[in-house]
C-alpha cells in the first residue's frame, strides 16, 4: 500500500495539546467533583452529524460516547474490559462471539436494553462503518435470548474485539432497535443511549447540550480509561462551538470555559506558563496528505511520487505543531504504536526533501506548471498550517498551486467530490488497528484502490501476532 502513495505521511504522529482546564468557570478543576455545575467545553469543529456508524469525525464520538455505550470497551492500558456485555465466550474455531449482557440496563427513554436492540444496532454498524465492514463483512448478528446475542464471521480474526471496543473512531452504540432499524443507511437523528449522560439539543454552528441521566446503570469497577464506573460526576456537558482558536485560549483564560480541546500550538508557550491552567496532550492524529487518485494528475502515481519526493516534513509539522508537538515517521500508525506494528517499508523514500529531484520528475512527466488544488480546513488549525507550507512547497517545484479553506462539515462533503481538488490535508484519527485506517477505502477522500486481497489476508490473522506478519504487504 505504502509503495502506491495513497496519501503522504506529513507526520506519523502529532501530540496535540489537546485540553486545558481552568481553575474557575461553572465548573472547579480542584479535584473534587461539584455534581450540581455543568462543565462547558470550547469545542473547535462541530460533528456533521451525530452517528458513528456513518459518520468519521473524531467530534461525532468526542460527543456521543458520553450518550451510546458499546457491548465491550477498554482500560487505560488498552485491555478488553466489560460495559454493556457482561462476559462473553469464544468458540474454538474463532468464528462464533457469545456476549452475556447485563440485566437491568435502561435506555433513556425508560425502556430496557435487551438482545434485540444489540443485533439490530450491530447489524447496522457492521455494514456501514469502517471497522465494521473490515471485520463483520458476510457476519451474522442473532439472539440467543433476552440478555445472550452471538455473532457468526465468516471466518476469525484478531480484530473483533479491537473494532467493538474502539474508542476512536466509529465507536460501536447500542440504541433501541426501532431507531437503528428506521434509519437504515442515513445518520440516526434520535440519540438515545445507555450512557451517563442524555441527548438534550444541538443549535448548529452553536452548541451541544448533554444532561446527566440519573437512571444510569454503570459497570462495576472503578473507573479506568473507558472502563469501569462512568457515573456523570457534572450536572450536564456544554459543548461550545468555537473555531477560532484564541477565542477558545480566551475564554479558557476568563473563565467562560471550563475546558478547551486543540489549542493553538503558537499559543502552547502561554498556556503552559498559566499557573491558573492545567495543560495535558498525547499522540492523537495522523496528518496526512490525500492525492485525488480518480481524477487529474494524481491518478499516476509516479506524480503521486514526485510530490512524496519534495515534501519537507519537518517545515511542515513546526508550521502546524511546534517543534514540540509531533514525531515524523515513515508508518502508518503513530510513533508510539510501533511496538506492534513496526515496519522497515518505505523508510529509504521517507522525508527526501529534495525539491530539485521531484521538479526533474514532474518534467519527465510533462506536468511542469501544472495547476493544482488543495483543499484543507481551518476548524483544525494544523491542517491548515501544513496546507500553507505545502502549499508554498510545491510552488517551488514549478506547480500552481492553490489553496481552498472551508469550514469542517463543508470540508467533509467536498473532500468526497473527485471533482473538487488535487489534494486535501486531512487529520486522520488515529487506529488501534492498520486494517481500518481510512485511505484503505474506496469510497472516502482520495479514493484509493484497495488492496482487498492483501487487507483479507490480514483481517484473518487469529492473533495479533499474524496480523503483524501481514503488515509490510500492506
Amino acid at each position: 500500500m505504502r509503495q502506491r502513495f495513497p496519501v503522504t505521511c506529513v507526520a506519523g504522529a502529532a501530540a496535540l495539546a489537546l485540553l486545558l482546564s481552568a481553575c474557575g468557570g461553572s465548573a472547579e478543576a480542584s479535584g473534587e467533583a461539584d455534581t450540581d455545575a455543568r462543565l462547558t467545553i470550547a469545542y473547535p469543529a462541530q460533528p456533521p452529524n451525530l452517528d458513528p456508524a456513518v459518520s468519521t469525525a473524531s467530534a461525532t464520538v468526542a460527543m456521543t460516547i458520553n450518550v451510546w455505550e458499546p457491548l465491550v470497551t477498554r482500560d487505560s492500558q488498552d485491555e478488553i474490559q466489560p460495559m454493556l456485555a457482561e462476559s462473553w465466550e469464544i468458540s474454538d474455531d474463532g468464528r462464533t462471539y457469545t456476549f452475556h449482557l447485563r440485566e437491568g440496563v435502561l435506555f433513556h427513554d425508560g425502556t430496557d436494553m435487551t438482545s434485540e436492540d444489540v443485533v439490530a444496532s450491530l447489524s447496522r454498524w457492521s455494514e456501514l462503518s469502517g471497522p465494521g465492514q473490515a471485520y463483520f463483512s458476510g457476519a451474522a448478528w442473532s439472539a440467543v435470548d433476552d440478555y445472550t446475542v452471538q455473532v457468526e464471521l465468516e471466518q476469525p480474526s484478531f480484530g473483533v474485539l479491537l473494532a467493538l471496543s474502539g474508542d476512536r473512531e466509529q465507536t460501536a452504540p447500542i440504541m433501541p432497535a426501532e431507531i437503528a432499524e428506521a434509519a437504515g443507511s442515513d445518520p440516526v437523528t434520535e440519540i438515545i443511549g445507555t450512557g451517563p449522560f442524555t441527548f438534550v439539543e444541538w443549535e448548529a454552528d452553536r452548541h451541544l447540550s448533554l444532561d446527566r441521566w440519573d437512571d444510569y446503570q454503570p459497570v462495576e469497577g472503578e473507573p479506568d480509561g473507558r472502563a469501569g464506573d462512568r457515573t456523570a460526576q457534572v450536572a450536564g456537558i456544554d459543548y461550545e462551538f468555537v473555531t477560532d482558536g484564541a477565542t477558545r485560549v480566551l475564554g479558557l483564560q476568563t473563565g467562560e470555559y471550563d475546558v478547551a480541546m486543540d489549542i493553538p500550538y503558537d499559543n502552547a508557550p502561554d498556556v503552559l506558563e498559566d499557573e491558573s491552567l492545567v495543560a495535558g496532550s498525547y499522540p492523537v492524529i495522523l496528518l496526512n496528505l490525500y492525492y485525488n487518485k480518480a481524477e487529474g494528475m494524481f491518478a499516476d502515481v509516479e506524480a503521486r511520487r514526485a510530490i512524496d519526493t519534495a515534501l519537507e516534513r519537518d517545515s511542515i509539522m513546526t508550521a502546524a505543531v511546534g517543534e514540540d508537538f509531533y514525531t515524523l515517521t515513515h508508518s502508518m500508525m503513530l510513533d508510539t504504536q510501533s511496538g506492534q506494528w513496526s515496519s522497515d517499508v518505505g523508510a529509504d523514500q521517507f522525508n527526501q526533501a529534495d525539491p530539485a529531484a521531484a521538479e526533474a520528475m514532474l518534467e519527465d512527466l510533462g506536468l511542469s506548471g501544472e495547476s493544482v488544488r488543495i483543499i484543507t480546513t481551518q476548524d483544525y488549525g494544523e491542517s491548515y498550517s501544513a496546507g500553507v507550507v505545502i502549499q508554498e512547497q510545491l510552488r517551488n517545484i514549478g506547480l500552481d498551486v492553490s489553496l481552498d479553506t472551508y469550514d469542517w462539515p463543508t470540508f467533509t462533503e467536498v473532500r468526497d467530490d473527485p471533482s473538487a481538488y488535487d489534494l486535501a490535508v486531512i487529520p486522520n484519527t488515529a487506529k488501534d488497528d492498520p486494517g481500518t485506517l481510512v485511505f484503505f477505502r474506496d469510497d472516502f477522500a482520495g479514493f484509493t484502490d484497495s488492496p482487498d486481497e492483501l487487507l483479507a489476508a490480514y483481517r484473518a490473522s487469529a492473533t495479533l501476532e499474524e496480523a503483524a506478519e501481514h503488515y509490510d504487504g500492506l
